[in-house]
């Protein structure tokens, strides 16, 4: 969008303006992706806050930009509430319960409930779209839709909302199961199970260890652009010797609350040491080029993953239910 003053966003050289936000700040975190911009800081006073804040609103008086204070939201994670208000350029930041970031909707406990309701609502809306379309289009042209445009839906941010507990995704999978039995004329009380693995469609709780097994292998191999990412996982001292092979475990801190076991580093982890145990992984996981690592996911997706019930319920410790 064109400024009448300051730079243009679409300016070559609006990235690199954009990037020295970082440095304004002591101590508050920015997080850039695009034009969006994520402030975030832990046990900071509101002094420390307000103090940045101020600075940012300097940089863009210098810099001659403008923000746009209705889409800026503040939101206070965890079990207790604040009550402070905070400003920039003598404008209040709106709190709000939830927020939208980056297309995922989080809320103030992290419960995932609101993008697991989004994405239960636009799914509703594919099952229409599938129920009079199944009458004119064929089957297989039916499953490529889905692969196309419902399974996206449901992939999206599923690596977020997914740390939850597994009757939370229960929506998603129902609807899924109905999608299936639209396509193939299945009456409601119709198992579908069969048709997950006759199509090769992955359940949302498939998906999410898929996502799982991709993420924890960009870990180890530094894969990733963020360097904390990479930085995430710490490997066993001990390891096991067989005769066919060398394995390695991954070092899982003790995590006593509910949010500390549904997180990502928790179940990534867990899913790792299952593989490494059953000794599934390549002997070279720990040196994984970026198309080594993706052959092996598209390997676990469709040899040890699909139709795999056992494994979902270790990830997600439905076992201990």
């Amino acid at each position: 969008m064109w400024r009448s003053s300051g730079v243009c966003s679409r300016s070559p050289n609006f990235p690199h303006l954009y990037d020295d936000i970082p440095n304004t700040c002591c101590n508050i975190e920015v997080y850039l992706f695009a034009d969006d911009t994520n402030l975030s800081c832990i046990d900071i006073s509101s002094n420390a806050i307000s103090k940045d804040l101020e600075a940012i609103s300097d940089w863009l008086q210098n810099n001659k930009l403008v923000l746009n204070i209705e889409k800026s939201v503040q939101i206070n994670l965890g079990s207790a509430s604040s009550s402070n208000t905070f400003t920039i350029n003598d404008q209040a930041i709106q709190s709000e319960p939830v927020c939208k970031y980056l297309g995922v909707l989080l809320d103030r406990k992290l419960s995932f409930q609101n993008p697991i309701e989004y994405v239960t609502k636009r799914l509703s809306t594919q099952s229409g779209i599938i129920s009079k379309l199944r009458y004119y289009v064929p089957r297989s042209k039916l499953v490529l839709y889905y692969n196309s445009n419902i399974k996206s839906i449901i992939q999206y941010g599923l690596l977020v909302y997914g740390c939850c507990s597994f009757s939370s995704l229960s929506p998603i999978h129902n609807l899924q199961k109905k999608i299936l039995k639209f396509i193939f004329f299945r009456k409601r009380d119709d198992h579908s199970s069969d048709l997950f693995e006759h199509c090769k469609v992955l359940t949302v709780y498939e998906l999410y260890v898929y996502e799982l097994m991709k993420f924890v292998l960009r870990s180890i191999n530094k894969l990733h652009s963020e360097q904390y990412l990479n930085d995430l996982f710490t490997f066993n001292t001990e390891t096991r010797h067989t005769r066919n092979s060398t394995t390695s475990t991954l070092k899982i801190n003790l995590c006593k609350t509910k949010i500390q076991r549904f997180s990502i580093y928790f179940r990534a982890a867990t899913l790792y040491n299952i593989l490494s145990n059953a000794e599934m992984l390549p002997a070279n996981v720990r040196d994984l080029s970026v198309n080594q690592s993706m052959n092996f996911v598209h390997f676990f997706k469709e040899k040890l993953l699909i139709g795999n019930t056992e494994l979902v319920n270790l990830v997600f410790q439905k076992v201990h239910r």
